[in-house]
This record gives C-alpha cells, sequence and structure tokens, in this order.
C-alpha cells in the first residue's frame, strides 16, 4: 500500500481546499498540550473521544463562531442583469446563467418580473423540446410578480406575458414534441420489502473477506433496473452554488432564491421550500465560514445528515438495537473505525466538533423556528448536554462512513450539440445511498448507474445469474487503468486490495487487448475451447459439451455489426435504440466469449453512456 498516498486521501476527506483554516485549527489545539495526543489515543469510544477534545480550552480559544453570509446585494443583481442583456441575441445560455444570478443575488423585487420574462425568453431560445414547458414556468412566475404591480402597468406587462405564452404554445405545436427519450424508472420486478428501493430479488450476504454485499437471488437480465433509489443525504458541490438547485441537484433554468442569502438557488418553490425549512435554515449564515474552512464535500455531507431532520427525530430513531431494513440502518455501513489511526480520529474529533459548533450557534437544538437564528458563545468550555453528545456522536460516525460509502452524483453534458459519443460525465455533489452502498466494486462491474437529479438509478451491464453478487465499480475500470493504478486508488481511498477477477488474472487495459478474439466459450461450463473456424463441432476438454465454434463466431460477427449500428444511433441521440442495439450485442457476446475480450467491454462502456443518458443531461455551447 502506498502509505503516503493514503495519508493524503484521507485528509481529503476532511479539508479539500489546501488554502482552508480547519487543519491549522485542529494542529493548533493538537499542540496546545504536550499530552493531548497520548489522552487521546487512551480514549475507547467515539463519546470518550468528543469529550477530550471538547473539554481543551485550546478547541474554544482558537475558533469562535459568528454570522458570516453573502446578503443580497441588488447592485450585483443589477450587474448581472446587465451582462445577460449584451449577451442575449448572440448566447442565450450565457444569458440565462447571468439572469438566474441576478435572481438569486437579489434583484430589487419591482424589477424581478421583468428578469423572469428575460428568463424565459432565454429558455424558448434554447432548440429543446424539453424547455417549452421550463420557459412556460418562468413566465408564470412573471404572471405572478406582475399582479402586484400598479394597476396600469400591471396590464401592460399581463399583456406582454398573455403574447409570450400563446407564442410559446404555438412554438410547442409546431414542433410536435417528440416521445420522450427518458424510460421510466422501473425496477426488475416488484419492490422488495427488506430493501425499500431495490428489486424483489436483492439479498444480503456476509463473508469474513467482502464483508456485507449484495447479491442477487434470480436471474436478471442485460439492461434490468436493479435500484432505483433517492439519498439519505446529499450536498452540491460548492463551485456549483447558483448554477443548480442546492435541494435536487439539477441544473437551473429557472431559479427560485434563498430568502436570506445570495449564494444559492432552487429549481423550484417546492425545493426551495423543503431547503428553507430544514437544512438550509441551520447551514445559511455561516456558509462563508464553512468555505473558509476549506470543508470538504465530504464534511459537508456529514453535517448534513443532520441537519436533514430535526432533533427530535434523532432522539426517536437512536435505538441501539436496529434492524438492518429500518430507516436508520445507515448506521451500520463500516467506517474502519478499529483500523484508523489516532492522527485520523483526532482530525475526524475536531471536524466533529466544529460542526456541532456551526450547529449551536444556527439554533439546531432549540425549539424549531422559521428563520435563522444567532446563539452566542459562552465564555470558557461549556458542558456538553445529552443531545449535542448525541448529535456530536451521529457527526463522528457520518465523517467515518462516509468516506468509504458516499457516491459522487454526475450528470452528462452534451458539447455544441455533439451526439452522444461526445458526451462527458460532470460531477455535480455528493450523497449517501442506504442500498447502494452495499454493493461491492469490481473493477469489471456488472452495473452502471446513472442519476436523475439525486434518485440513483443502477441497471445490469450483462446478464448477473442467481446466486451472483452486484458489482458497482468505485472508479478505475480494468479497461482504462493498469492493475498497479487501481490497486493503488482501492487501498488508499477504500483501504482494500481488490481481488476481483480482472485484478486477480491481471487483465490487460484496452490498449493492451487483442481485437481477434480468442476466447471463445463452450455454451455449457463457460470454459474457453480451441478449435478450427470452420469446425462445426469442437468438444469441451472440461465438460465434454459439443460447441459449434462456426456459428458462435457467427454471432460474435453479428455483435460487432449492432455495435456499430448502436454507436452511429448514439450520435444521431437515439438513445433508446442504441440501448436495444448494445443490450442485443452484449447478450450475443457474453453467451459465446470469456472475458476479456474487447468488443464485449466496448459495448458495455457505450451501454453504460447511454443509461447515463436517461437521467440529467444539459447542453453546453462552446464559443469560437
Amino acid at each position: 500500500m502506498d502509505m503516503e498516498y493514503k495519508t493524503v486521501c484521507d485528509a481529503a476527506t476532511l479539508q479539500s481546499n489546501p488554502e482552508g483554516f480547519f487543519y491549522t485549527y485542529a494542529k493548533g489545539v493538537l499542540e496546545s498540550s504536550p499530552q493531548t495526543l497520548a489522552r487521546f489515543s487512551a480514549a475507547v469510544t467515539d463519546k470518550e473521544r468528543i469529550l477530550l477534545c471538547w473539554s481543551l480550552p485550546a478547541t474554544h480559544e482558537y475558533l469562535t463562531i459568528q454570522s458570516a453570509y453573502q446578503a443580497k446585494d441588488p447592485i450585483s443583481a443589477a450587474d448581472k442583469r446587465n451582462k445577460a442583456n449584451q449577451v442575449s441575441k448572440t448566447n442565450p445560455e450565457q444569458a440565462l446563467s447571468f439572469l438566474n444570478q441576478s435572481v438569486i443575488r437579489g434583484i430589487e423585487e419591482d424589477r424581478k418580473y421583468l428578469v423572469y420574462i428575460l428568463i424565459g425568453d432565454c429558455i424558448s431560445k434554447l432548440k429543446q423540446n424539453s424547455n417549452f414547458k421550463k420557459a412556460e414556468v418562468a413566465y408564470k412566475v412573471a404572471e405572478n410578480l406582475a399582479a402586484k404591480l400598479k394597476d396600469k402597468i400591471k396590464l401592460q406587462v399581463m399583456q406582454i406575458i398573455k403574447e409570450k405564452l400563446v407564442t410559446l404554445a404555438e412554438k410547442k405545436l409546431e414542433t410536435e414534441q417528440k416521445p420522450p427519450r427518458e424510460e421510466p424508472l422501473h425496477l426488475l420486478s416488484n419492490s422488495s420489502q427488506s430493501f425499500q428501493g431495490a428489486f424483489d430479488g436483492f439479498d444480503l450476504k456476509a463473508s469474513r473477506e467482502l464483508g456485507r454485499y449484495g447479491v442477487t437471488n434470480i436471474d436478471v437480465d442485460t439492461g434490468s433496473t436493479v435500484i432505483v433509489e433517492g439519498p439519505y443525504a446529499s450536498v452540491l458541490n460548492s463551485e456549483k452554488y447558483g448554477t443548480y438547485c442546492l435541494n435536487c441537484l439539477e441544473r437551473l433554468t429557472t431559479a427560485f432564491p434563498c430568502p436570506w442569502c445570495r449564494s444559492v438557488g432552487f429549481c423550484s418553490e417546492k425545493c426551495c421550500d423543503a431547503a428553507i425549512k430544514s437544512y438550509h435554515l441551520y447551514e445559511c449564515q455561516t456558509a462563508d465560514i464553512v468555505k473558509a474552512s476549506g470543508m470538504s464535500a465530504v464534511s459537508r455531507l456529514a453535517l448534513r445528515m443532520v441537519t436533514w431532520n430535526d432533533l427530535s427525530y434523532f432522539k426517536n430513531n437512536e435505538a441501539p438495537e436496529d434492524k438492518l431494513n429500518s430507516p436508520y440502518s445507515i448506521k451500520n455501513l463500516v467506517g474502519h473505525t478499529e483500523r484508523r489511526e489516532a492522527m485520523d480520529l483526532f482530525n475526524r474529533t475536531m471536524m466533529t466538533i466544529f460542526l456541532l459548533k456551526l450547529l449551536k450557534f444556527s439554533g439546531y437544538f432549540l425549539k424549531r423556528k422559521n428563520t435563522p437564528v444567532e446563539v452566542k458563545e459562552v465564555q470558557g468550555v461549556p458542558d456538553l448536554d445529552e443531545d449535542e453528545l448525541l448529535i456530536s456522536s451521529l457527526l463522528l460516525r457520518n465523517l467515518q462512513i462516509l468516506q468509504f460509502n458516499a457516491h459522487e452524483v454526475t450528470d452528462l453534458v452534451f458539447v455544441n450539440g455533439k451526439g452522444l459519443n461526445n458526451a462527458k460525465s460532470h460531477s455535480v455533489g455528493l450523497a449517501i445511498y442506504q442500498i447502494a452502498s452495499l454493493l461491492n466494486h469490481s473493477c469489471y462491474p456488472n452495473v452502471a448507474r446513472y442519476f436523475s437529479g439525486t434518485k440513483l438509478v443502477i441497471r445490469a451491464l450483462r446478464k448477473i445469474p442467481s446466486g451472483e453478487p452486484i458489482l458497482d465499480n468505485y472508479g478505475p475500470l480494468f479497461t482504462h487503468k493498469s492493475i498497479k493504478e487501481r490497486k493503488r486508488t482501492t487501498n488508499g481511498r477504500y483501504w482494500f486490495d481488490c481481488q476481483c477477477d480482472a485484478c486477480y488474472h491481471n487483465w490487460p487495459t484496452y490498449r493492451e487487448l487483442e481485437e481477434e478474439i480468442r476466447r471463445i466459450s463452450c455454451s455449457k461450463c463457460r470454459n474457453i475451447i480451441c478449435g478450427k473456424d470452420t469446425e462445426a463441432k469442437v468438444k469441451c476438454t472440461r465438460c465434454g459439451e459439443s460447441n459449434n465454434l462456426k456459428e458462435k463466431l457467427e454471432q460474435i460477427n453479428q455483435a460487432q455489426i449492432l455495435y456499430q449500428d448502436a454507436t452511429t444511433e448514439m450520435d444521431r441521440k437515439n438513445i433508446k435504440n442504441a440501448i436495444s442495439l448494445l443490450q442485443e450485442a452484449i447478450k450475443l457476446v457474453d453467451a459465446n466469449v470469456c472475458p476479456p475480450v474487447k468488443i464485449l467491454h466496448l459495448a458495455q462502456d457505450k451501454l453504460r453512456l447511454c443509461f447515463c443518458a436517461l437521467g440529467s443531461t444539459w447542453n453546453y455551447t462552446v464559443r469560437e
């Protein structure tokens, strides 16, 4: 194991921005007393660790929480609106971004309706059928705002909006909407009673070597959906604030602003209400402190797992005798506390205390409220009550389990209107999922995942026989990375030495894979068979089964034709057709070869990309 790389990976899960102050704060507390680390190393439980760090005077002397966030700024909002006016004719995408920024930053109330009219105009210029509904939303918001104007102006504005809605409806009829691109997010069969969000063939096994892992107890066909799951909690990447919805992580078209800050926006009133009545109520007024600390998305997600619900939820649901399928089974995910070094645990405990201080300041432990409040810190070392100790224990647990169980949320970006073959995956945020976290890793996974906002969908890339594990991929694919690179990642980031088929047999990458297909498999036992291409019958040396080699090669050739047809459909953005062709190609190849075989893995990579196109996507224009 590359210990230096592991240390870097561990550290980045707490503070990802090296310019932040968190590690400076933690180091200062550690060095405030020569016996701190020795005393900390003697602590056995998380509660003991928290109480020890909390009792240190330096913990409170070196960090005082104050209100720090970006308040509304009408001047900056007007500047964004002016920039939108300058580019609206030549670049409606950029103009739309500027206009949403104007709304989020706090454009004057008496001018807000105009901005929403312009947002509707920009959306309607983008040549996508799905944008008609989005433009209508913007015009309707403008209509509601205009209803508050004085009578004479109101009548004029309402007439303008009415005309725009009529024109929009006419355009919609002219283009005649095509059938929706997205397939229903259906499950393979009835939903599991024990594992909500999984198909009813999902089961859980455990072993000393593999830990707990998801399996199927029925045959799963290529393309079948096995999991459709919403997150336990999610966070938006901080660099996406203002361009993506803070709540559902969808890209903004018509922004709804936070009532207090100018940093974040929402895609709808529903998302806005959900956020400001829960987590954003406690996170809004300290957003700049969080940013200045350099806090990682993992740390913010650990906090969000708490602020997502109020205190009473945790007091009522933190029963130690939790069942696996209960709403709180997230607590049973692995955190490797017993394998952590004292220094790592100390830093995580200090991050826990930082997060706890943020919660105390924002009034999380007070009775429910509707607007942000500030609770000033008392001097000295205040006592921790039972509620605060409960929440801090949850925070420290979250910081450990998220290191190995959080999922990166992505969408798919089409560049300059090009087809799917040129589309790129794009990181949006981070989330924790109860069922998906139970899947083990393979460098040759049998499923692929994609996201519709924060909803996670997992589908089979090839047939998965009953009794086999459902294998996700945590990052490194054998076709793209060498075994040395893959093991460095799995050991350094996830603390295990991968022993999947690709690693155990040291399969070659794409660059090393031969085009010629030499690994023809027996139809009965999957053993590799050898013989001349023209032979009608070849006997398997393992099971004695007679195989028609010529017929098998013909099926593989047919699969290669299907693969080429699918890539053409992808260029045309005919996603459903491409998926059907790729699934058939994979079935033909998978039934007749033993991996690794280049055409099989190319087809699976394309199928993975097509699945992503069924989720959240957006178009980006790069102008010369």
